[in-house]
């Protein structure tokens, strides 16, 4: 009776009861009773009597009951027994009759039925049966018959059917099969005929078109065989005419477009204008102190960003020494457990040797951005904000926090002469150190777009939990890394909320002093 309200059920509650009106206590009572919703549950009720509500679970019946009102018993049990939502799945029911149900299988699932209810188990099985979306299909049923699925693949599916319901056979073969998707495809199909799917390309077109639906082969190959799009472009198409697809910048073009379809070709060429436009250098672009009407550049994230990279004093610096790997944990946010640290030690080296597609398609599995709704603080409606793309486990890596490097005597010389436009350098700025500083701004990836839980003000109420924290690392090099963890299970769809530091509010109110001790925060 002493315990807050849990917000994310009653956002569970409120999205399946949306434009029903409040329900009644005895309906809400007899939904979270249901065993069937409780961790663990597989058929018998009494082995869970004395386990907790899975909240995640609840948050995919929620999107799949969206406006319809709370499920009853039958319509629940009916879709968590569905032995094709198990692990490991292939189609014989049997042989998996003792495995616990396939929870990133279950938010694909709840991504493309939502509004649109509990789906039946044959619609599902038809679905999860399509030879096309096992690992390794090229156009043959048989040949992969004993395959996997290819869970990126289903992932991909899933962002553009979102609110479409499962997919037909006929419309995912289609898109499947097309040649332009195919690794190489310069506008002649026969010469990739035998070539695997682009999976980066397949992942960037399916966030394009997430929630649009898949999309149709004269699309997709217009936008491909944008000149624009080439690596080299300048504005001349016939000079670029024989080079291949600019993969950073279809990206880029990507993430602008993000939910908005595949863009014509005069809003890419207008895209791509402003980009140019809006280009500084690398360096520190020195500003006449009396210059006032100074323009704010738009943040732009780049998913390829690399892992590490320095103004040029840094790099001097740091030099070629070894040193040993260090990563400092913080007291408050993770445990002094050491398998959980040497656990997330191991998730740092093994995402250090992705490379920069690798590394993109990782966080991209992970989290996508959306606009804020407003609910929690109104004055990030509007905005942009970073959501867990599915469940995200607790310690799990999420990413690493991309931007350029400075130090202090280098970045304050900046700050001196270029008055208010540093500004936005600094609200994307960390400081793995004293002295040190990665700035994201405008060379930052999508972890530069998570929100802060608070802000630290005496005005604040009804803060979300944060439940995703900062994590340093200095390699061999002496180079600061600066690393997102997760310190709590997310569901999938859920805001990623962070705590930037006390430090970084107070310097946020004169953003040109640079605090010295912000990574107290991590």
């Amino acid at each position: 009776m002493d315990q807050p309200i849990d917000r994310t059920l009653v956002t569970s509650i409120s999205s399946m009861c949306h434009g029903k009106g409040l329900p009644e206590k005895e309906k809400m009572v007899a939904f979270l009773k249901l065993e069937c919703l409780k961790k663990g549950w597989q058929g018998v009720d009494e082995a869970v009597r004395d386990q907790p509500l899975d909240r995640v679970l609840i948050t995919h019946i929620s999107s799949m009951c969206h406006g319809k009102g709370l499920p009853e018993k039958a319509k629940v049990e009916a879709f968590l027994t569905l032995t094709c939502l198990k692990k490991g799945w292939q189609g014989i029911d049997e042989a998996v009759k003792d495995q616990p149900i396939d929870q990133r299988l279950v938010t694909h699932i709840s991504s493309m039925c939502n509004g649109k209810g509990l789906p039946e188990k044959a619609k599902v099985e038809a679905f999860l049966k399509l030879g096309c979306l096992k690992e390794g299909w090229q156009g043959n049923d048989e040949a992969v018959k004993d395959k996997p699925i290819d869970r990126a693949l289903v992932t991909n599916m899933s962002s553009m059917s979102s609110g479409r319901g499962l997919p037909e056979k006929a419309k995912v073969e289609a898109f499947l099969k097309l040649a332009c998707l195919k690794v190489g495809w310069q506008g002649i199909d026969e010469a990739v005929k035998d070539k695997p799917l682009d999976r980066t390309l397949v992942s960037h077109i399916s966030s394009m078109c997430s929630g649009k639906g898949l999309p149709e082969k004269v699309k997709v190959e217009a936008f491909l065989n944008l000149c624009c799009l080439k690596e080299g472009w300048q504005g001349i198409d016939e000079a670029v005419k024989d080079q291949p697809l600019d993969r950073a910048l279809v990206s880029n073009i990507s993430y602008i477009f993000h939910c908005k379809g595949l863009p014509e070709k005069a809003k890419v060429k207008a895209a791509l204008k402003q980009r140019s436009e809006n280009t500084w250098d690398d360096e520190i672009i020195f500003i006449k102190e009396e210059t006032t009407d100074l323009t704010s550049l738009p943040h732009r994230i780049n998913d390829q960003a690399p892992l590490w990279t320095a103004e040029p004093s840094v790099k001097r610096e740091v030099g070629d020494s070894r040193q040993r790997q260090t990563t400092f944990f913080s007291q408050i946010d993770i445990p002094n457990d050491r398998s959980i640290r040497k656990s997330i030690n191991e998730s740092i080296a093994k995402y250090q040797a992705l490379d920069d597609v690798q590394r993109e398609q990782y966080l991209q599995e992970r989290m996508s951005v959306q606009k804020h709704d407003g609910s929690i603080f109104s004055e990030l409606k509007g905005q942009e904000e970073v959501v867990a793309r599915r469940d995200i486990s607790q310690w799990e890596l999420l990413g690493h926090y991309a931007g350029k490097q400075y130090h202090d005597n280098t970045y304050q010389q900046g700050a001196r002469v270029m008055g208010a436009a540093l500004a936005n350098i600094d609200r994307y700025s960390f400081a793995p150190v004293h002295g040190v500083f990665i700035s994201g701004y405008r060379q930052g990836n999508i972890t530069s777009l998570i929100n802060a839980f608070s802000t630290y003000s005496d005005k604040e109420k009804n803060s979300p939990e944060q439940n995703v924290s900062f994590l340093r690392h200095r390699n061999q090099q002496g180079q600061w890394m600066v690393f997102i963890i997760a310190i709590k299970p997310i569901p999938a769809n859920e805001s990623l909320w962070i705590d930037y530091g006390e430090q970084y509010w107070q310097a946020a109110q004169a953003p040109i002093a640079i605090s010295d001790d912000n990574s107290e925060a991590l």
